[in-house]
């Protein structure tokens, strides 16, 4: 079962400081995509903003991404629509990743989104019964990260934005919050239930 053409919507939340015409244009080569909305700076330290559009996306597939790294998506669409034919009534996600980045996830239990990632609206119910606090917002990350996954590792650029010092994984008590949202999911009750592929 391919992904149909014009049936997945993709959400770029942005600090305003990057031009992302080329990124734009990039997504805008994939049929697959009805939609490509990039989200403005309000909020720059809450990635959860590109989820909460998400939510009310016109489509029952979502596609986010940040906005310093563009990816060959052929992998992930074409994992996604495996997916599809194996697990279907299971809320999953597909994820780009790199070797190197892997190495920071070593267990499985949680995985990167920002490089880019595909799933189904439904997976974002794992937000539910989350207290709306501080590291809420900062580490929402974190819980899309723990929904079921698979990772492909597709040829990906990061651009040298991606190390500047007002990203969020530069800033000061980065890892703290980090293993503090990671520990809070561990203990989330409908996390629990959660499992992962393996491929």
């Amino acid at each position: 079962m391919a992904i149909a053409e014009r049936s997945v919507t993709a959400y770029i939340p942005t600090r305003g400081d990057l031009d992302l015409t080329h990124l734009v244009d990039h997504l805008r080569s994939y049929p697959e995509f009805a939609g490509i909305h990039v989200l403005g700076p309000e909020n720059p330290d809450s990635p959860f903003k590109r989820y909460r559009e998400a939510m009310l996306s016109p489509t029952e597939l979502v596609y986010v991404q940040d906005d310093d790294v563009q990816a060959d998506l052929t992998p992930m669409f074409e994992m996604f629509s495996k997916l599809l034919k194996t697990t279907p009534s299971v809320p999953m996600m597909v994820n780009n990743m790199t070797q190197q980045h892997q190495k920071h996830y070593p267990n499985r239990r949680f995985t990167l989104v920002g490089f880019g990632s595909l799933f189904h609206r439904d997976a974002l119910a794992v937000f539910d019964g989350y207290a709306r606090d501080a590291l809420f917002y900062r580490e929402s990350d974190r819980i899309m990260g723990s929904v079921p996954y698979a990772s492909v590792f597709p040829r990906l650029w990061i651009s040298s934005d991606a190390s500047l010092p007002n990203r969020t994984w530069r800033k000061p008590g980065h890892q703290k919050a980090r293993f503090e949202m990671e520990r809070r999911i561990l203990n989330h009750q409908p996390c629990k239930k959660k499992r992962t592929f393996s491929f």
